[in-house]
């Protein structure tokens, strides 16, 4: 509990909200924290989150990535689905991003990694997404996802990519969508009372709209007029 500790305090200087949130989580038996070969300790969650062998090669290796590089001196700023035991998150501030975001679904993972490994040094450049909470600003934002925790929360991932997608949408596209509709009031009726976070029902919206009706190249582009929709 030595580094939970450190790390809360160090958190809560700038997210005393989320220290005081990860203080009352109570994790599951189903969390594991097991040792990889080279030592360093690595969190199971039905499936392993890093490697078994050497953790922190594996994670220089996935920070070390061209699409990351581009994206890093494009000067967007990195968002991570999935904290993990961090290693990845720490190879990422070490290979030159200066600050990131890490969405993670599972509090009880964020917990788990702060009682068996030192961020203390790494928090102040770490934005913390916990469970469902929201993030103020998408505009900016290139999502990576860690691998294993995407596996486990697919759907929770999907939903994210979706959001931020949507909010870098240019509001240009939206007024063509927008017009492109207007004299299909059954389309909009229905889309006005369709929930634009239900993913699985992409399918039955699609149904509803006439083949060749509009510019909807891809459901992405429907969820975004979906939520544009919502608000009108």
């Amino acid at each position: 509990m030595e580094f939970f500790q450190k790390n809360l305090k160090v958190l809560s200087r700038n997210a005393a909200h989320l220290a005081r949130q990860l203080e009352d989580v109570i994790p599951t038996n189903d969390i594991q924290v097991v040792i990889a070969k080279n030592g360093l300790p690595v969190l199971k969650h039905h499936i392993a989150l890093h490697s078994l062998i050497d953790p922190e090669k594996e994670a220089r290796r996935w920070a070390d990535r061209a699409d990351i590089s581009a994206a890093i001196k494009d000067r967007k700023k990195i968002a991570v689905f999935g904290f993990g035991a961090g290693y990845h998150i720490k190879a990422l501030l070490e290979l030159g991003c200066s600050s990131v975001v890490v969405i993670e679904p599972e509090p009880a993972i964020l917990r788990v990694a702060f009682e068996c490994i030192d961020f203390s040094t790494y928090l102040g450049k770490i934005t913390l997404v916990l469970g469902t909470d929201e993030i103020s600003d998408f505009g900016n934002l290139y999502l990576i996802p860690h691998q294993p925790t995407m596996r486990l929360h697919k759907d929770i991932y999907v939903v994210w990519k979706e959001r931020i997608k949507s909010a870098q949408q240019p509001r240009e596209t939206i007024a063509d969508l927008m017009e492109a509709f207007e004299d299909h009031e059954d389309i909009v009726k229905f889309l006005k009372n369709f929930d634009p976070y239900k993913v699985a029902d992409i399918d039955k919206l699609v149904e509803k709209i006439p083949l060749g009706e509009g510019p909807l190249e891809d459901w992405q582009t429907i969820f975004f007029l979906m939520m544009e929709l919502k608000n009108i």
